[in-house]
């Protein structure tokens, strides 16, 4: 059996290598874990605790509740992106008596998920010290959590501001969860580690800055989620 590297090809999954070596089910299951964007080291995880740490009392109280049940084998993770519009929009006003431009020559990326069953969507809103349209992106994804859509925005905003090289950009998020994971250094929960991790590096080599708003505030990413919806 290869090693775990050698599924992988250019950063992304090798299905063709995954079908060869287990079922077609087991592949697209597989192919659908996100994989880090930052080369982040693998970590050995304990998926039956929220920080992916083994404990004896964990394992029993997973024992105990395999006892008289059915044991079926089944992949960890059910994460797929699906891209559903980009939209690189030419310049143009959308502002709001709730939102504060940003400084100088630095501009702000707000960014918001929705979630149901399963689902996910969300949106990246991006403007200039002008309130200036710079850019708009959007996916539809699949998430297990709420927080988990919301982490996904905020890491497709990192990547987005590192790819057109938006050095001390502002990310806004009106998910409190997603903000503090992004900038504190206590352990994330194992199924959001990756994502973190790429964030956490983004932001100490770009100098971003990332800040908690309410919803008013985030009001033009906060609706388009919402409208998405309607094409999962």
């Amino acid at each position: 059996m290869p090693f775990a590297e050698e599924f992988l090809k250019d950063g992304k999954w090798n299905i063709r290598m995954l079908r060869e070596c287990i079922s077609a089910t087991e592949a697209e299951l597989i192919s659908q874990i996100l994989i880090s964007q930052t080369s982040s080291p693998d970590k050995l995880i304990w998926h039956f605790d929220s920080k992916g740490r083994y404990t004896v009392k964990s394992g029993y109280k997973q024992a105990l509740a395999l006892v008289n049940r059915p044991v079926a084998t089944t992949a960890l993770f059910l994460i797929m992106y699906a891209s559903a519009a980009t939209a690189n929009l030419d310049s143009c006003s959308l502002t709001s008596p709730w939102w504060i431009p940003p400084h100088g020559c630095s501009v702000k990326l707000n960014c918001d998920a929705a979630f149901k069953d399963s689902k996910a969507a969300f949106d990246i809103v991006v403007r200039d010290s002008t309130g200036c349209l710079c850019y708009v992106l959007g996916n539809c994804c699949h998430a297990i959590s709420p927080t988990h859509a919301e982490i996904i925005a905020v890491h497709s905003a990192c990547s987005l501001a590192f790819n057109r090289g938006w050095l001390n950009a502002i990310m806004e998020s009106n998910s409190q969860v997603a903000i503090s994971l992004s900038f504190l250094d206590s352990p994330p929960p194992w199924c959001l580690a990756a994502l973190v991790d790429d964030i956490r590096l983004w932001s100490s080599s770009m100098q971003l800055s990332f800040l908690w708003v309410n919803r008013e505030r985030n009001q033009a990413a906060d609706w388009f989620p919402v409208t998405r919806f309607q094409t999962l």
